[in-house]
């Protein structure tokens, strides 16, 4: 069982079983089932349904149906050739199932994929968003229409009432309320819709990030929502907004200590590729930091695919603590010390994922240091699961680079082992993150060119891998480990017990960040304590962030 949900009633239960994965694809399928308490009656509504997570699902108000937005990577493939959106409805009486869709409407993937369709309070419509819209589909008419389009900004999150199933509404039902993020990455917004016209207004921005992946609550007894907040100098905690009085208020403190340290400040560094494309990145720059004044770099990677919103990793995380999530990635713990941290996006094509984020990261690299941020022989490379992958391929085409991290370096370096026998099924490769397009037998010559494995020879870089115990078979991270050792490349290999793909435990965060920063020091000829280390403005109440 992947998931399950009782209706308001209690009466039956719903709940979603993983039935596997479809051939040479990512796309994984489940069963939707319901299941009277009382009688043990059970009635399957949907075989194989295509969701990315199982919980991408919601009851209906009245307990009278069932919905779900078709999701995952085959969803997402279906909107970018134009297939149509649809909403599936299911009968609890029958088992019928309503497909509601439109021609050329984008597939309604809810949010980031984890939230669940929302019902309006008389079961009649339900409210999604698709390609950063605001969609509603109505039952009675069988119709799919874009409610609204807000120029600029990308809607993210529908505001969940008490029962988050239900979309929260004010002014006696007629204004929903949606989170936006504005498409340059700066800013998030909270904005009204009305729900006749799709007429929107914006009623808070702010240089901030909004989480998207938790759904956001309303409370019609205060008109207050509740939503949780971070930019560069805050972590996240939980605030409300009065939609009566339009102020926000903070309502949690998870670290007030924090408070007693100075921290760095965050930019937008924009640029162009060799083709001319358009490209941007988050920078990160210790606190006092004087123009002009050129400090080591530590480049943060992670690609995605071209023309989704994942390939925006990099410029999205400008208003985001740190820039990564997660104590063990925590880039202040950097800037601190006197680094600047540069975090670019990545843009990959299908078959060419090493060489476009090489592209993108040393055309990006380049711009930093021509606008006179970085030292360019004091540069370093880290990253995490995919963006361990990608390090890995850029230090074999250049050794720029004094230093590389790879964490959770689960991707096996030659990519025919991984295809065959990885952690990864076939599919991750030909449909999914590993992007080759097809099979082993189709692209020998584009698998091969994408193996980091067959280019080690050309490595000059030193390596820090850092693994959890618990992440897989490790066999992908000890290959990386024994071939370099057997090439004399410096390399360290420190795997953590009781960890899985992200180190979590607070004695492994600090000795691994305790780890890098002397790693760092030594390669990029830094002595800890000094510039390149860290140097405070004149009443400053800071220190150094600790890991």
């Amino acid at each position: 069982m992947q998931t399950y949900s009782r209706p308001p009633d209690g009466r039956n239960v719903a709940y979603t079983v993983l039935k596997g994965f479809e051939p040479a694809s990512q796309q994984s399928n489940f069963d939707v089932i319901v299941h009277d308490v009382a009688t043990g009656w059970t009635r399957t509504l949907g075989t194989n349904v295509r969701l990315r997570y199982g919980i991408e699902w919601s009851w209906s108000p009245d307990n009278r149906h069932v919905a779900w937005f078709p999701a995952g990577s085959s969803a997402r493939a279906a909107a970018a050739a134009g297939e149509p959106g649809r909403l599936m409805v299911a009968s609890i009486a029958d088992g019928h199932v309503t497909e509601i869709g439109e021609a050329h409407a984008p597939s309604l993937d809810p949010g980031s994929g984890y939230l669940r369709p929302l019902w309006d309070s008389a079961g009649e419509r339900v409210y999604g968003v698709g390609d950063g819209d605001l969609w509603e589909a109505s039952l009675s008419t069988g119709s799919l229409r874009r409610l609204t389009d807000i120029p600029g900004w990308q809607i993210s999150v529908i505001v969940a009432g008490s029962h988050d199933e239900t979309a929260w509404t004010t002014n006696e039902g007629r204004t929903l309320w949606v989170i936006a993020r504005d498409e340059g990455g700066g800013e998030s917004g909270i904005f009204a819709v009305d729900r006749m016209s799709g007429a929107s207004r914006a009623a808070l921005t702010e240089r901030k990030w909004y989480s998207g992946i938790l759904n956001v609550d309303g409370s019609t007894g205060t008109g207050e929502l509740a939503f949780v907040s971070t930019d560069q100098k805050h972590l996240r905690d939980i605030w409300t907004f009065d939609t009566r009085t339009g102020a926000p208020s903070q309502r949690s403190r998870i670290n007030p200590g924090l408070q007693r340290y100075e921290l760095g400040s965050a930019r937008l560094i924009e640029w162009q590729s060799r083709d001319d494309e358009p490209l941007a990145g988050s920078l990160l720059l210790p606190p006092g930091y004087r123009e002009g004044e050129r400090l080591p770099l530590v480049v943060w990677v992670y690609g995605g695919v071209r023309g989704s919103r994942y390939s925006r990793r990099g410029s999205d995380a400008v208003n985001r603590f740190g820039l990564v999530s997660g104590a063990a990635f925590n880039m202040h713990v950097l800037a601190t010390r006197g680094y600047a941290v540069f975090f670019p996006d990545a843009p990959i094509r299908v078959g060419s994922p090493i060489t476009d984020v090489m592209e993108s990261v040393m055309t990006g690299v380049d711009a930093v240091i021509e606008q006179g941020y970085a030292d360019p022989e004091r540069l370093a490379l880290m990253g995490q699961s995919y963006g361990a992958y990608n390090v890995l391929g850029i230090v074999t085409r250049t050794d720029r680079f004094k230093a590389a991290v790879l964490t959770a370096a689960v991707t096996h370096p030659d990519l025919f082992a991984a295809y065959l026998g990885g952690r990864e099924r076939p599919g991750y490769y030909e449909q999914g993150q590993g992007n080759m397009g097809g099979s082993i037998w189709e692209f020998p010559e584009r698998y091969r060119e994408n193996s980091p494995l067959f280019a080690f020879d050309r490595i000059d870089t030193p390596i820090l891998i850092g693994q959890g115990e618990l992440d897989g078979d490790l066999v992908p991270s000890e290959a990386i480990f024994r071939a370099l050792e057997r090439l004399q490349k410096p390399v360290e290999h420190r795997v953590y017990r009781g960890e899985s793909h992200v180190i979590t435990q607070r004695a492994n965060v600090i000795d691994f960040w305790e780890r890098r920063l002397e790693f760092l020091a030594e390669h990029l000829s830094l002595a800890i304590g000094e510039r390149g280390a860290v140097r405070y403005p004149a009443g400053s109440r800071g220190g150094m962030v600790p890991p």
